[in-house]
């Protein structure tokens, strides 16, 4: 301030004074100077590398949420799941449990006992006024339900009604077969034995004659039948074992062998040839010791050849 006085008397003396004057205050300044042009340049280093060092933080922590799909609702993404150190993995997702239910099983079944209700209910409409319908009729719901008692029973009832029918009708020989069918079925059924045997009246119907009555070969009285030959009887304990043989040329054919327990004359026999089966019925002529077999021949393998009943005497 000495050296810019208005009043010259008030200035250095000299310049020798004046640079005395400054020289005595040159070491402060010069230096408060330098650090001041320091410390803006500290200071703005110093923020970028907090600056730097925010950013890190903040890419290290945060967590991408996923964009829906434009015209999509967007999901609310709890961020405990976004953050989570275990990745969520198709293994290790809760998926839901599927039971199978066996949905066309019990529709077959409960389809199956919806036709076999509609047949029984048609049943009861012919029962009595068709036989023949009521038999098929009987006939598809017991191959439905081959289990069921009640059907058995009404199908034997009918098969039997149906063979009183031609019996009714003088048709012997359909009579017949009705009431082996129904016996084949119920072979203890007592109405449909006691059918057979009205039709057989020249068959004596003694209930235990001995077996050995029936052992031997037997011949038949006709020596141009068409149809059995010859049968052998024999037995094993109660078995009672018959034997056939039938018109062929040059020699005759083996018919093979029926085997049933023996409960007294007449005995009933069934054999299932594969193409056909026979029932057969074997008893003596009453007052006679000659053999009458009633043969039924019910073809099974589509042939359209037609059903029949022969009746053959035969002698020792």
């Amino acid at each position: 301030a000495k050296g810019l006085a208005k009043k010259p008397a008030d200035r250095f003396a000299t310049a020798d004074a004046l640079v005395s004057a400054l020289g005595s205050n040159a070491t402060a300044p010069p230096a408060s100077r330098r650090r001041l042009g320091l410390r803006p340049f500290a200071i703005a280093v110093g923020l970028c590398a907090l600056l730097i060092a925010l950013i890190v933080v903040a890419a290290n922590s945060t967590s991408v949420v996923p964009v829906a799909p434009a015209g999509a609702s967007e999901a609310i993404i709890p961020r405990a799941l976004l953050t989570t150190s275990s990745p969520v993995t198709m293994s290790t997702q809760l998926m839901p449990t599927v039971t199978a239910k066996p949905l066309a099983t019990s529709t077959a079944t409960q389809t199956s006992q919806m036709r076999v209700a509609g047949l029984m209910a048609k049943v009861d409409l012919v029962w009595g006024k068709d036989w023949a319908q009521t038999v098929d009729l009987l006939k598809q719901a017991n191959k439905l339900d081959p289990t069921d008692s009640t059907i058995n029973d009404k199908l034997y009832v009918a098969m039997y009604n149906y063979g009183a029918y031609y019996s009714t009708a003088g048709k012997k020989a359909d009579a017949i077969m009705w009431f082996q069918y129904a016996l084949e079925l119920k072979p203890d059924g007592a109405e449909a034995k006691s059918g057979l045997l009205s039709l057989t009246p020249t068959a004596t119907p003694t209930v235990f004659p001995p077996l050995k009555t029936f052992l031997g070969i037997w011949h038949n009285i006709d020596d141009n039948t068409r149809s059995w030959t010859k049968v052998e009887i024999t037995s094993e304990g109660d078995q009672f074992i018959a034997h056939f043989w039938g018109r062929c040329h040059p020699t005759d054919c083996d018919a093979g062998i029926s085997m049933v327990t023996y409960k007294g004359s007449p005995v009933l026999m069934f054999k299932n040839d594969g193409f056909a089966t026979r029932n057969q019925t074997l008893g003596f002529v009453k007052a006679t010791n000659i053999l009458q077999v009633t043969t039924i021949t019910h073809f099974t393998d589509n042939s359209g050849r037609t059903d029949f009943t022969s009746v053959d005497f035969f002698r020792k």
